[in-house]
């Protein structure tokens, strides 16, 4: 058994300003605190896409820290190896890391 519920996950919407539910395909996640909504429904949307945002770019990943620790291992290793050989490789692949919070 998974230690979660299986993506892709997605809000179910109880009216136009309130989700009810985050679901999945074998049923329903999680439902949405109310409160939360009536007091600051934009910041309580961004939180919601963000969970399902997360959730949906992690699924498969059995361990998603450790593959993205892996790839800012990996793309560290390439940018050292190509430091002094391609200025132009060694632009993205610095882009890359500043893109995975790697200084």
């Amino acid at each position: 058994m998974n230690k979660h519920t299986p993506g892709p996950w997605k809000i179910i919407r109880h009216n136009e300003r309130r989700p009810k539910s985050v679901t999945a395909s074998s049923g329903s996640v999680c439902s949405f605190n109310a409160r939360l909504w009536d007091r600051d429904p934009i910041q309580a949307q961004a939180n919601a896409s963000r969970i399902i945002s997360c959730v949906n770019s992690c699924d498969g990943i059995e361990n998603p820290a450790l593959a993205l620790e892996m790839a800012r291992v990996a793309l560290k290793a390439a940018q050292s190896y190509l430091r002094n050989t391609d200025a132009v490789k060694i632009r993205a692949i610095d882009d890359a890391l500043a893109a995975l919070g790697v200084k």
